[in-house]
């Protein structure tokens, strides 16, 4: 028994570690989405993307959800300081920064097709 029990302790172990690695490359590729949004290159094309970062976030479902992504991407501020300024843990900061990209990429996606 003890032997089985190792071994189905083991087999968690693994099998959290792939999970943990799929869902970091997903949100390094949910982020890279992003990217071209980003990026300003010159003043033109720094108004357009403004613009359209501010239709994205305007157009978000969640009051907390667009707080939490200007305080993130616009301020730069760090998961950590914007919980403690909302009174809410890290892992919920995380989780509405997640839930608020996907909702962005989707109406980006949506508007593209």
């Amino acid at each position: 028994m003890a032997l089985l029990d190792y071994y189905r302790t083991e087999l968690k172990r693994m099998a959290w570690r792939i999970h943990y690695h799929v869902k970091k490359e997903q949100n390094a590729e949910l982020l890279s989405n992003f990217e071209p949004i980003m990026a300003c290159p010159g003043f033109s094309q720094d108004s357009d993307n403004r613009l359209i970062l501010r239709q994205l976030l305007n157009s978000l479902s969640s009051e907390i959800g667009k707080e939490i992504i200007y305080q993130l991407y616009i301020l730069g501020k760090k998961e950590r300081d914007v919980a403690a300024e909302l009174q809410m843990t890290q892992q919920a900061v995380n989780r509405w920064k997640n839930k608020m990209l996907k909702e962005m990429k989707q109406k980006i996606e949506k508007s593209n097709s």
